[in-house]
């Protein structure tokens, strides 16, 4: 059983939804549940969980950043419907040097993540809600990602020694798209001042 508690309307439709797709996949189908968050400062466990859910999308599967609570203490990791418990023990290798779950139809066991022994398991968890800040940090990851991509990509076509009019045009339209992407960054960082988690 996956209990919900969302803070407010639009928030609970969209809670109600993914929460109806984590439950399907938890009583029909296997899952896991890793986390990259540590005892470090917030923005680096934002990034740190950027990479995960870049690797997740690596490996071919989805995955849905979530809140929920392990042991009474809030914990924030990513629910990966269908994934194998070998791939997920490697994100866990990779992210989670603590422990990761993989479960299958209502079933979960926790692993411990350096011997793969098991550590733990049941047949429910609670999710406090889905977790949007990391998803919105993951879309600033992804932007910041294709500002330096475009920042090369300029340098390069700026050192062309000969430059005719369609390689002028070109600069100057990745010139202004940098400068979109630059101001749209600057606007988004301030949602991840180092605040309480």
């Amino acid at each position: 059983m996956i209990v919900a508690h969302p803070d407010d309307f639009l928030g609970k439709m969209l809670l109600e939804l993914a929460l109806r797709r984590l439950s399907h996949q938890f009583k029909n189908g296997r899952f896991g549940i890793v986390s990259a968050f540590r005892d470090r400062p917030k923005k680096e466990n934002l990034a740190a969980m950027a990479k995960l859910m870049d690797r997740v999308r690596e490996m071919g599967y989805g995955y849905v950043p979530i809140k929920g609570y392990w042991d009474g203490v809030p914990e924030r990791s990513l629910f990966i419907p269908d994934i194998t418990k070998d791939d997920v023990a490697q994100l866990a290798k990779e992210f989670a040097p603590g422990a990761y779950i993989w479960g299958d139809k209502g079933q979960w066991v926790c692993y411990d993540t350096s011997t793969d022994r098991e550590i733990g398991q049941g047949r429910s968890f609670d999710v406090l809600k889905i977790d949007t800040e990391v998803q919105s940090y993951f879309r600033y990851w992804v932007r910041k990602s294709a500002l330096t991509e475009l920042e090369h990509i300029i340098a390069k076509l700026q050192s062309r020694e000969k430059k005719d009019d369609q390689i002028e045009r070109t600069l100057a339209g990745y010139q202004r798209k940098r400068e979109r992407l630059i101001q749209e960054l600057k606007l988004m960082e301030k949602e991840f001042e180092d605040d309480a988690l």
